[in-house]
This record gives structure tokens, C-alpha cells and sequence, in this order.
């Protein structure tokens, strides 16, 4: 019963860490300001290539008759070469404030708080001033997001039900999650 409250929670941590790293992608815009479209594409993207990642893992471990820990090892080296891969791609910060301030007219201004309560609160403050358009924009943007991850969820059902055959119960999801990993869903 421990194990099941701990992946859970491993569950609800690593999905929370791979939608931020998606919207850390918004910080390209400053890179690539005349392309937000191809940014917001990116964007998407990097939430839905992991579902690529276990179908990839799966068929390694399919086809190496390898166990979910030689799966894991793979997932970790390939994790392990993005870092290092990273360190030289990433442009540095003062090169990310350079071009905030080339796309903005005006530099950043100097972060004052650094303590997590004290980011929070000046947070909350910001949001409060227009706290009508923030809650509208939390509502859309919640229900687009969990619309789709709700279709994927049942696609198996959602095709017995429509192809009338229990052989699509499992072809639909897979379709699903090979095109949300290759264009973003």
C-alpha cells in the first residue's frame, strides 16, 4: 500500500516537472521573437514527446527481451546525454537578459526577492490586480489541456465503442500517443 501512495506522488511530481519544463520553453520568445507560433509549437511538443519515450522504451525492451530496469537504464542515459547536451546548447543568463532586453526595448528589471515566500506572495499580489482574467485564464487553459489528456485516456473505450471491435481497444491509443508524440497534442 506504501509503494502505491509513493508512485502516486513520484506521478503527480514528475507531471508537474514536465509542464514547467514546457513553459520554460516560453522563454525562447526573447530568442526567436518573431516566431511565436513555431515557439508555442515547441512548446507543446516537449509535454507530448514523452509519450514517445515509453513507446521507444517499450519496443526496446520488446525487442531485447529486457526487463523494465534495463528500460529505465536507457531512459536514464538518454536523460543523462540531453544534460550534457544542454550545457552547451543553453544560451547563458546574461545572454538571456541580452536578448530580453534587444526583444523588449528595456532590460529585465533586477529580481528583488529570493526567498520561495517571498516570489509567492509578490506573485499573488500581481495576480490579484486583474484576478478576473487570471481565473478565466486558468479555466481555459485547464480545460483544453485536460480535454485532450481526457480523450487520450479512454481512446481504448472510445474505440470498442465506435469500431465495434476489442482489437481497436488497443490501436486507437497507440495512434494517440505516437501522433501526440511526433506533432504535440
Amino acid at each position: 500500500a506504501m509503494a502505491s501512495r509513493l508512485l502516486l506522488l513520484a506521478l503527480a511530481i514528475a507531471d508537474f516537472g514536465s509542464v514547467m519544463n514546457s513553459y520554460s520553453m516560453l522563454s525562447m520568445l526573447f530568442h526567436f521573437p518573431r516566431h511565436q507560433a513555431l515557439v508555442i509549437a515547441l512548446m507543446n511538443a516537449t509535454y507530448s514527446v514523452g509519450a514517445i519515450n515509453a513507446n521507444l522504451t517499450q519496443v526496446f525492451m520488446d525487442r531485447m527481451h529486457a526487463d523494465l530496469s534495463d528500460g529505465l537504464l536507457l531512459i536514464l542515459g538518454a536523460e543523462m546525454l540531453a544534460a550534457v547536451l544542454c550545457c552547451f546548447a543553453i544560451p547563458s543568463h546574461s545572454e538571456y537578459l541580452e536578448k530580453a532586453k534587444e526583444s523588449l526595448g528595456m532590460p529585465l528589471p533586477k529580481a528583488k526577492a529570493t526567498g520561495p515566500c517571498s516570489v509567492l506572495g509578490r506573485a499573488i499580489r500581481v495576480l490579484k490586480v486583474h484576478w478576473r482574467t487570471h481565473l478565466l485564464l486558468v479555466l481555459a487553459v485547464g480545460l483544453s489541456g485536460s480535454s485532450s489528456m481526457l480523450y487520450s485516456s479512454l481512446a481504448g473505450e472510445y474505440a470498442v465503442v465506435l469500431f465495434r471491435d476489442e482489437s481497436a481497444a488497443k490501436q486507437l491509443p497507440d495512434i494517440v500517443t505516437i501522433t501526440n508524440s511526433l506533432i504535440g497534442g
